[in-house]
């Protein structure tokens, strides 16, 4: 790790390097160094070997105090002289969504689909925000229910706490075969993780065959942020937020994904993951579990619902205007809070983001792909059709391009 940092130093080019690539890397390193300084030494109190125990606290210091040496470096020497551009460009941006995606639908075509999408979900939710208080905006109705969330300091036990009923009513509803009965550990975002996300699945590897426990992560606020950002932060974890986050990251998402692939007969794709299919998987999830009865029809629920289906259309624009359109990232910021009524804080987050990872309009696009390929498949098996057996289906071909799981689920006659 310290000659790591050593060569950092000695290879970044202030040419290639964008000063937004510093400042994120700014917000991350004091969680970070928090972590070899702390959390690391901690970890191993328990360790009887003595000789070991030392060795361990004297590299994380070493670690830890070198992290520091590098974080001056980038504040005083490297923050204000990187000239370096993130935005792929037109050609680029288009050879790394096929390549990564298999996605070669033209870039006019796909913002076009984007924008149709945002529109759409712009309509139902200022209809849901009218039912709920026809006197207030939908932002002001969305601002209401996310003023109800937990303290950051329950914040992981109020998330583990929904897990076990969103279980049941997969199971309940027949919804989707679950193959295993063990739920995920909710815990704090790792350190190295914060700046960018705000939950996330981490699942042993496929052919792990050993250890079977998952971990759900969730970002707790740092105690060091204003007070105005925790807040913030922690009106996107609204207690209806909670659900639709966990239906998204465990139950029947990426999680339940993740054991249907242990599973996969075939080694080839248990190492392939296709972003627009894991992705669209999880966020097609959200709505489909609200539409097969759970909440009970729960207002705010849906509201929610469509909150996070904004954020992700937000996310498939802004990812093409980004990097193909010259949109900056104030721009990205703005479009975030107007056209998907996002907190300034996510705003920005999601603007970040969207400069080191420019597919993530995949979570709206695989949604849609897989929409379509649902529609299709209704076609095929006519009065046969259940809805899990598709998803079974689905699931059990892996999470491979969304085009090639249509060519393996549903006959070219009926396409």
């Amino acid at each position: 790790m310290i000659n790591l940092i050593k060569d950092a130093k000695n290879n970044l080019d202030v040419n290639l390097v964008p000063r937004i690539y510093v400042e994120i890397c700014l917000e991350q390193l004091p969680a970070i160094v928090n972590f070899f300084d702390k959390d690391v030494k901690s970890a191993f109190v328990s360790l009887k070997d003595n000789n070991l125990k030392n060795q361990i606290k004297l590299e994380s210091t070493k670690v830890a105090s070198s992290l520091k040496v590098y974080q001056e470096f980038l504040k005083h020497d490297l923050l204000n002289q990187a000239k370096g551009n993130f935005a792929l460009g037109k050609e680029h941006f288009k050879q790394k969504i096929y390549y990564d995606e298999m996605i070669d639908e033209k870039l006019d075509t796909l913002l076009s689909m984007g924008m149709v999408e945002l529109s759409n979900l712009q309509n139902n939710f200022k209809i849901i925000a009218s039912k709920i208080d026809p006197h207030k905006s939908p932002k002001e109705v969305i601002q209401q229910i996310s003023l109800n969330h937990p303290k950051p300091c329950t914040l992981v036990k109020s998330v583990a706490g929904n897990l076990d009923n969103i279980y049941k009513f997969c199971i309940d509803k027949n919804i989707v075969k679950i193959p295993s009965t063990v739920l995920p550990t909710v815990e704090d975002t790792p350190p190295f993780y914060k700046a960018l996300t705000f939950a996330s699945m981490d699942s042993p590897g496929p052919f792990e065959t050993k250890i079977v426990q998952a971990y759900y992560n969730v970002t707790v606020p740092e105690a060091s942020w204003k007070k105005s950002r925790i807040e913030e932060h922690m009106r996107l974890f609204n207690y209806p937020d909670i659900k639709i986050t966990s239906i998204h990251e465990v139950y029947p998402g990426h999680y339940v994904q993740y054991l249907w692939l242990k599973s996969n007969l075939s080694s080839i794709r248990k190492i392939i993951n296709c972003n627009s299919n894991v992705e669209g998987w999880a966020h097609y999830c959200e709505a489909m579990l609200l539409d097969e009865g759970y909440g009970d029809g729960n207002l705010e629920l849906k509201l929610v619902q469509l909150h996070e289906a904004l954020l992700r259309a937000c996310r498939y624009v802004v990812a093409i205007k980004l990097h193909t359109q010259n949109m900056s990232i104030k721009e990205a910021c703005d479009f975030f809070v107007k056209e998907g009524y996002q907190e300034p804080a996510n705003g920005l987050r999601e603007a970040w983001r969207g400069t080191s990872e420019p597919t993530y309009l995949i979570y709206t696009y695989g949604k849609l792909k897989i929409l379509a390929l649902r529609e299709n498949y209704k076609k095929f098996c006519r009065e046969n059709y259940k809805l899990v057996d598709f998803h079974d289906e689905f699931l059990k071909i892996g999470p491979i391009p969304l085009s090639l799981v249509c060519d393996e689920l549903i006959p070219d006659r009926i396409r």
